[in-house]
């Protein structure tokens, strides 16, 4: 516990001057962005949705400031080679940067409240209070989900793209099951990974203004989603973090979650909403396909499995075809 303690407060301690100066850039992009203005002789809009926005640019920014130090073959060996376990560190990186998170987000949090006092007679400020704990929750999800997205790579570079890929891929497997499920009024959106925390801020804007509130059902399978994957990158993250090899830095990002997985699942979630192959729309799909494998490959030259997987994707035009 002594060699973790003493990590974690390195760690604190080299970074503590970036969350300062984020923390006054985020409490000042707040102040700016909180509105509580009058709408008609009663009521009062309130707009506090630059949150959900700082909040989600956190959870995505932060894994890239924690771990980039293990994607580069000079910091990465230096690191190896503490006394410390990859568990230990693991732990202390992924707690290092919630903190941060959290404790911009409170600060935040705080500047809204003191934004929104002055109209407390005609709104319910005390929502705001439980607004601050469901998003705390949410964000810990998505903040996990990216965590686990850029642990699997090799690069920086491969880090960020993974970070967005994960973004949109719970949305493209969610609507690829709900589209043989008898589900209504369920929109795409609800599903990219970010978007919990947007629906979540504009639904608690309602409240605050009138202490009304109605959460559709897509929002609710929105909320399940993320609550699904971000448990399962959690796991995910601690689970490949201790197994990297330093040996694989700054190399070809192989992961079983990256390249190799993602764009087969693109590319079959996009060709189930395709009915012939030669749809436009089934062309550009191939073709981002084919790329995608380029940039894993760093060749124009791509092996043959990556070519027989391309071919398969006829399979969910032929399903879409037949079923929808």
């Amino acid at each position: 516990m002594t060699e973790f303690k003493k990590y974690f407060s390195y760690i604190f301690k080299s970074s503590y001057k970036r969350l300062l100066i984020v923390e006054v850039l985020c409490v000042a992009i707040t102040v700016v962005g909180v509105h509580c203005n009058p709408n008609g002789t009663k009521y009062f809009r309130v707009k506090f949705d630059v949150l959900s926005d700082i909040l989600g640019a956190l959870c995505f920014f932060t894994p890239i400031f924690e771990l980039s130090q293990f994607k580069t073959r000079k910091s990465s060996d230096a690191i190896m080679f503490l006394p410390i376990s990859k568990r230990k560190m693991s732990i202390a990186h992924y707690l290092n940067g919630l903190t941060q998170i959290i404790g911009i987000h409170t600060v935040c949090v705080i500047a809204t409240f003191f934004k929104l006092i002055p109209h407390r007679e005609h709104i319910s400020i005390g929502y705001l209070f439980a607004y601050f704990g469901l998003s705390t929750v949410f964000a810990i999800l998505i903040y996990s989900i990216f965590m686990f997205a850029f642990n699997e790579a090799n690069t920086i570079a491969d880090g960020v793209i993974f970070e967005l890929l994960y973004m949109f891929l719970p949305c493209l497997i969610s609507m690829g099951i709900l589209d043989f499920l008898p589900v209504n009024d369920v929109f795409a959106m609800s599903f990219v990974t970010n978007e919990s925390l947007n629906v979540l801020t504009y639904n608690f804007e309602d409240l605050v203004e009138n202490s009304w509130v109605n959460f559709t059902v897509s929002d609710n399978l929105g909320f399940l989603v993320t609550l699904l994957f971000g448990a399962l990158a959690t796991f995910g993250y601690f689970y490949a973090f201790t197994r990297k090899k330093a040996d694989n830095v700054e190399s070809h990002s192989s992961s079983i979650f990256g390249y190799k997985t993602i764009i087969p699942i693109y590319g079959y979630c996009l060709l189930m909403f395709s009915y012939s192959l030669d749809d436009p729309f089934t062309i550009l799909t191939f073709i981002a396909m084919f790329c995608g494998y380029m940039i894993y490959r760093r060749t124009f030259r791509i092996k043959k499995k990556d070519i027989i997987f391309i071919i398969a994707g006829v399979i969910p035009i032929i399903i879409s075809t037949l079923f929808l």
